[in-house]
C-alpha cells in the first residue's frame, strides 16, 4: 500500500513537474531588441547629461589656464581636476544606465515583452523597441 502511495505521489509529481517544464518551454517568448548607441545619440536625457559634461570640462580647463601655481603644485592641480571630471563622467554614466534600464523595463513591460537583447547581438527577429525607449527618456 505504502510503495503505491509513493508511486503515485511520484508519477504525480512528474506530471506536474513535465506540465511546469513543457509549458515554459513551448510558450512563444516575445523578444526585444534595442541599439543602445541610438538610445545615447538621441535622447534629451543623454544629450543633458553630455551638456553637463562638456560644461564641466571647459570649467575646468578653464580653471587649470588660470592657476598661477607651477611645478608639482600645478600637477597636483591638474591631477584633482582629472579625478574631478572623471567622477562626473561616471556619475553621469551610472545614471543615464540606470534610467536607460528602467525604461526597457518599462516598455518591455508595456509591450508584452519577456527579454530585451542588444540589437548589435541579435542577427535576426525581435521586436525593436530602441525608439520607445528614447520616448519614454524624454
Amino acid at each position: 500500500m505504502k510503495r503505491r502511495i509513493s508511486k503515485i505521489l511520484a508519477l504525480a509529481f512528474l506530471g506536474v513537474f513535465l506540465t511546469v517544464a513543457l509549458t515554459g518551454c513551448l510558450g512563444q517568448k516575445k523578444i526585444g531588441v534595442i541599439d543602445v548607441d541610438q538610445v545615447v545619440a538621441k535622447s534629451s536625457v543623454a544629450k543633458k547629461y553630455q551638456e553637463q559634461l562638456s560644461t564641466k570640462g571647459k570649467e575646468i580647463t578653464e580653471r587649470l589656464q588660470n592657476s598661477k601655481l607651477t611645478g608639482a603644485e600645478k600637477e597636483k592641480e591638474q591631477q584633482q581636476a582629472y579625478n574631478e571630471f572623471i567622477q562626473l563622467k561616471q556619475d553621469l554614466e551610472t545614471k543615464l544606465d540606470q534610467q536607460i534600464k528602467t525604461a526597457v523595463g518599462e516598455v518591455a513591460k508595456d509591450k508584452g515583452i519577456d527579454t530585451v537583447l542588444f540589437k548589435k547581438d541579435v542577427r535576426y527577429g525581435g521586436t525593436d523597441v530602441t525608439q520607445d525607449v528614447i520616448t519614454k527618456l524624454k
